[in-house]
């Protein structure tokens, strides 16, 4: 806890909620008022896997953190610790969150099994379908204008195309629709309801 780096605290506290001692609970309770959010949600995340159902006036004041990750962190570990009062927040905070949202998040709707999320699920499934197909497209076609370049300077070969492919991924990694996990949670959930 007395270090800087946040990867190493990160990491620390994944590890603080696997330890079922009182130490280990303190030490979470401390990390939900450290000043990274990254921390608080970790601690959060441990509170969830401790399952300790004392905690729930704690874990609910963490609701009016200013991050929206960590208040639907809180809500995930609500939900785990049995308090089921949060639903319409989580469905609401999720609609309002960035987009795509975390996996996780998306999974969660599908663990609770309520029936308002299906129309989120829907519009957010429907969304990010739209972004997968543009995603497609600029690649096809920025890998065809490579093919083009690489075929005119007679450079075409296999380590040239795996090149461009790589340039290619490169060039398009921050696109909505890079990650096939969003894609996957949103199916999960939809059929889990």
């Amino acid at each position: 806890n007395n270090t800087k780096d946040d990867g190493h605290r990160i990491v620390a506290y994944r590890a603080m909620g696997k330890i079922k001692a009182p130490k280990a609970m303190q030490i979470l309770l401390d990390g939900l008022k450290d000043k990274a959010a990254k921390i608080r949600t970790e601690a959060l995340k441990g509170l969830s896997v401790l399952k300790d159902t004392s905690q729930l006036p704690t874990v609910r004041k963490m609701l009016s953190d200013p991050i929206l990750d960590v208040v639907l962190t809180a809500i995930q570990t609500l939900l785990k610790l049995g308090d089921t009062r949060n639903v319409t927040l989580y469905i609401q905070a999720l609609r309002r969150g960035p987009y795509p949202p975390k996996h996780e998040f998306v999974r969660t709707l599908g663990e609770l099994g309520d029936k308002r999320a299906v129309p989120l699920l829907r519009k957010l499934a429907d969304r990010y379908l739209r972004s997968w197909n543009r995603y497609q497209k600029k690649a096809k076609k920025l890998y065809r204008r490579g093919i083009r370049k690489l075929k005119r300077k007679r450079e075409r070969n296999a380590k040239t195309e795996a090149a461009l492919k790589e340039r290619i991924k490169q060039q398009l990694k921050e696109d909505d629709a890079v990650n096939p996990m969003a894609l996957c949670a949103f199916f999960e959930a939809i059929r889990a309801l």
